[in-house]
């Protein structure tokens, strides 16, 4: 009789189930590792946005004002559009955006109050629409917030956020700039007066 050597069938099974547990730890581990990324680009983006806001100001003394603290984040893209029709920020404009200049410009300016329903920022968070860019101004065009909401709350890069108002009075909370709930925020001054304060 011939002694030939071969796995039996429990140890494949026992193999398969250690590379099966070794990839659910791998995932998991990836997973996380997205999320840090994704809010390293929400901070890149953020502080570009910040930079235009300054040459914005620069040329004509004051911020884009946007007070509507029931929609911070209809703020962002209303000052992305802002920041686009003046020039300061060049960038493929999202698919809605076309149709609606085209359609526009076919229709007339009736079409403008359909813009309010459509408009999508060109600057989006990574994980749009479920996250959104949020921005504030103070009722004079002197000041700024703009917030995000990270994945991970441990991630070193909130101690840098400004912490404090933005939407109302309050200093902590789901409404405010709040790095222990995640929300990273910046601005051009560390004091803000939320608009109708």
């Amino acid at each position: 009789m011939k002694n030939t050597k071969a796995f039996t069938l429990v140890e494949l099974l026992v193999v398969i189930a250690i590379l099966g547990i070794l990839a659910s730890i791998i995932l998991v581990s990836l997973g996380g590792a997205r999320a840090n990324a994704r809010d390293v680009k929400r901070v890149a983006e953020a502080k570009e946005v910040a930079n235009l806001l300054e040459a914005y100001y620069l040329d004509k003394g004051n911020y884009p004002v946007y007070t509507d603290t029931s929609d911070p984040a209809s703020n962002w893209a209303y000052m992305l559009q802002e920041l686009q029709s003046s020039g300061y920020l060049t960038a493929n404009q999202d698919i809605k955006e076309n149709k609606l200049s085209w359609i526009k410009n076919i229709i007339g300016e009736t079409v403008q109050a359909l813009a309010a329903v459509v408009v999508e920022p060109i600057i989006k968070d990574p994980l749009y629409p479920d996250r959104k860019y949020e921005y504030m101004s103070d009722d004079s065009g002197t000041n700024y917030r703009i917030r995000a909401h990270f994945e991970n709350a441990s991630n070193p890069i909130l101690t840098s956020s400004l912490n404090g108002k933005f939407a109302d009075q309050n200093q902590t909370g789901d409404t405010a700039c709040d790095s222990a709930l995640s929300y990273y925020c910046i601005g051009p001054d560390t004091t803000f007066t939320p608009p109708g304060q």
